[in-house]
């Protein structure tokens, strides 16, 4: 295991106040509030492109440590919705290490503060925004990755398609000390032993479908947790770890896990010589270069859509269709069995961002404070008292 000097976490402290008790627009973004009781302490920011419908879809996006929905907004979710016509959730987290608190035992249930929270605002946009109950996804980088498979173990019958971003797999931790050793070193669990820790949680309901990311030069969470990622799910989707169609794609080699029916389970995506972030590609009208979004020509928000069946054009009206708002198009729904075009190889970039001793990355022109891993994990002792 690294030493705890190696690997770091950088607190931003030019996070933006809001006023909890109005709705507040910003950048795209409205706050809602009043969407229940929310014992996590969380807000709720959201993306609804104009004249959105009823019966819409819901794409639920959680940030990273020290990031806040404002910066997340930068993976590409937005331009999306508008061109495919669905809304997109940003919750928020209030502590000082803006971390969703996946490794907290008591987070991995239906009952956990956080994630408690995390349904009521789904059950809140059903009610008040028209989203449709059977397309609820949700997708997530790092901590906010590894909460997203907390969702998809504890409530596959609210989240049934998920994406997470340099994550970590659900029951790896139960603490502080479990949490970092997750992030920095590999586990010897088989998949049998990794879906063991998921399948009495959700047994009653369908296992969800999952896309995962990873880059190989990840040094804030190691690598090896994208095949453990895989090891989990298809266990519990019912699948070998053989995959059944493999592509390199650029700097990515996509690997699929199907099932009987030849529909994509797990999708797995290694992007070579890459840290950690979500890719984007600002080039092509995917995102934009902000803390923890890397430029590497392919575009995680897109593939994400692909993979949730949104990639539909909006029709605005007497049959003409919204364009792809500068997002190319030529991905195709993952069961359809064909392939995507070859991106080209760039070389990996983590654009916009200044690389920190631990490879987290320090935004230009904020305050930072280093502070140690494990101070960041117990920073949930703190906000409980």
């Amino acid at each position: 295991m690294r030493s705890l000097g190696v690997l770091c976490l950088l607190f931003v402290s030019c996070g933006l106040e809001v006023d909890a008790g109005h709705a507040t627009q910003r950048q795209g973004l409205t706050q809602v509030t009043g969407f229940g009781s929310n014992p996590g302490n969380l807000s709720l920011f959201v993306h609804a492109p104009a004249n959105l419908g009823t019966d819409v879809p819901l794409v639920v996006a959680l940030h990273g440590c020290s990031q806040d929905a404002n910066d997340y907004e930068a993976v590409g979710w937005n331009a999306l919705a508008d061109a495919h016509g669905f809304l997109v959730a940003y919750p928020q987290t209030t502590g000082n290490n803006g971390c969703f608190d996946w490794f907290d035992s008591s987070e991995q249930s239906r009952t956990g503060p956080q994630v408690t929270s995390l349904l009521q605002m789904v059950q809140h946009l059903r009610a008040t925004r028209g989203v449709d109950a059977s397309r609820v996804y949700v997708t997530g980088l790092s901590a906010g990755g590894a909460m997203v498979n907390v969702l998809l173990a504890v409530a596959p019958d609210v989240f049934t398609r998920g994406q997470v971003l340099a994550g970590i797999p659900f029951g790896c931790a139960s603490g502080v000390t479990s949490g970092y050793g997750c992030m920095v070193s590999s586990s010897s669990k088989t998949p049998a032993q990794w879906g063991a820790l998921v399948d009495p949680v959700n047994a009653d309901f369908p296992p969800p479908r999952i896309q995962l990311w990873h880059g190989t030069s990840d040094f804030t969470v190691t690598s090896t947790n994208l095949q453990e990622q895989v090891d989990q799910w298809t266990h519990v989707n019912g699948i070998d770890v053989m995959a059944d169609d493999t592509q390199t794609l650029g700097v990515a080699t996509r690997r699929r896990f199907n099932d009987a029916n030849g529909v994509t389970r797990v999708e797995a995506w290694s992007l070579a010589g890459t840290g950690h972030g979500a890719p984007v590609d600002p080039m092509n009208g995917c995102g934009s270069n902000r803390l923890y979004m890397l430029d590497v020509d392919l575009c995680s928000a897109k593939e994400g859509a692909r993979f949730f069946g949104l990639l539909e054009p909006v029709v605005v009206d007497a049959g003409v269709t919204q364009e792809d708002a500068g997002v190319d198009a030529g991905t195709v729904d993952p069961d359809a069995g064909a392939t995507l075009p070859d991106a080209g190889a760039p070389a990996p970039v983590d654009a916009g961002t200044r690389p920190s001793e631990g490879g987290a990355a320090v935004p230009q022109g904020c305050a930072t404070t280093p502070v140690l891993v494990p101070l960041a994990l117990l920073a949930w002792r703190r906000r409980r008292g």
